[in-house]
């Protein structure tokens, strides 16, 4: 998932240097770990879920677009677990690490 850079989302640097605020990074891991939980499930269309917890750890500034790939490490009969890692791409092109997160979700199957 991904979250294009908008200078609107971000912390006004005196370099220039405008990185996205933590909780944007923070809301592309909660989001990127639904979508992924959901569609783990044979039925995902039949999948409600809530948010238990979201940690996201700080790793660096993200200057450009935000992208999250969420893995899901347990998707059960009630509870999910995501891991996202965070990057943006740098002015040179390379993906920076910006965070990490890992969510818990508690899940609500139909039938």
């Amino acid at each position: 998932m991904c979250v294009p850079h908008d200078e609107t989302l971000t912390n006004p640097a005196r370099n220039g240097c405008n990185s996205a605020h933590g909780d944007v990074a923070s809301t592309l891991v909660d989001t990127a770990s639904a979508f992924a939980v959901r569609t783990a499930s044979e039925k995902s269309d039949a999948v409600g879920l809530a948010t238990i917890q979201n940690s996201v750890a700080s790793l660096g500034s993200g200057v450009g677009d935000l992208i999250g790939i969420a893995t899901v490490i347990r998707a059960g009969g009630h509870v999910g677990v995501t891991r996202v890692p965070v990057e943006s791409e740098t002015p040179t092109g390379e993906g920076h690490p910006v965070a990490t997160g890992m969510t818990n979700a508690r899940l609500f199957r139909d039938g």
